[in-house]
């Protein structure tokens, strides 16, 4: 499907999310693939007008700046009276679950407000920029980009079951506490529940069935960013164990551990790799 939708644009894997970019003048384009599968779709009409078929759903009409997003499609199909330039991005539907985001299977919704411009811009950058930047960068590229799906999904957006959206504000505002004290070793599942006001066995239930565990987002977090400081060169000089130190780990041993489980190499081995891709990497202060 993808080499199919990249004619006349690029298209690029960016963790484990898609993004591409097509510009066409044929009056019909379709995505559609196994690729659709358990993923999201969002599409970002950078320039004409279009209508947006799904199967099963009514037409959507979609203009210049504006963004079409379905949850799980069998196959997207854009019609446009005129060349058209789309940007294109696929993230999976567990993941949005997972940062707190109410999707639901078979719509089709558009969004039209301030972010979908940016959020083209980045994606359409990504697509179209170098493809050997390293794991990294590619790191920091994933997650940015998650957090902007996440901030589009959720302009103009009510959750309609109160239970599932008091999950959804807690799971948010336990990931808001790991992005700002993941450094501290002394931060625990226990004491993000007293935070953000609810007992751990209740914060525990508010992740269940999202694919991720509260203790994951505490762990995936200092790895990244203890991934970040091995690369950058200003870090050059810290030892392993000041890394783990500063990103929240209990000794330079559990960074080891961590890093090789995510990027199958060890902390030396992404150090040497900084000399390419640090400069394009920012590092989170101690």
């Amino acid at each position: 499907m993808w080499e199919d939708l990249a004619h006349g644009g690029t298209v690029r894997r960016v963790g484990t999310m898609v993004v591409a970019t097509t510009a066409h003048s044929a009056p019909r384009l379709t995505v559609t693939g196994p690729e659709l599968q358990g993923m999201t779709y969002l599409g970002f009409l950078v320039h004409g007008r279009a209508e947006v078929r799904a199967p099963g759903l009514a037409p959507v009409s979609v203009h210049r700046g504006e963004a079409v997003i379905l949850t799980e499609p069998r196959d997207v199909v854009m019609e446009s009276p005129a060349p058209a330039r789309w940007v294109h991005v696929l993230v999976t539907t567990t993941r949005l679950r997972e940062r707190g985001v109410p999707v639901h299977a078979g719509l089709c919704e558009k969004r039209g407000g301030a972010l979908a411009g940016p959020v083209a811009a980045f994606a359409s950058a990504l697509a179209e920029g170098p493809g050997d930047s390293g794991p990294i960068s590619d790191v920091v590229a994933a997650r940015v980009l998650e957090n902007l799906v996440v901030a589009v999904y959720g302009e103009a957006h009510e959750e309609t079951d109160p239970r599932l959206d008091q999950r959804r504000r807690v799971r948010r505002a336990a990931i808001d506490l790991i992005d700002e004290r993941f450094s501290d070793a002394l931060l625990t599942p226990a004491a993000i529940a007293a935070d953000v006001g609810v007992s751990l066995r209740h914060l525990q239930r508010c992740f269940e069935g999202s694919g991720t565990t509260i203790a994951s987002e505490i762990s995936n977090r200092r790895t990244e960013n203890a991934s970040m400081l091995l690369a950058a060169p200003a870090s050059r000089e810290l030892t392993v164990a000041e890394v783990a130190r500063r990103s929240g780990f209990s000794s330079a041993f559990e960074l080891r551990s961590r890093v090789r489980a995510r990027f199958g190499v060890p902390p030396s081995e992404l150090r040497r790799s900084g000399s390419s891709v640090g400069r394009q990497v920012p590092v989170v202060p101690p």
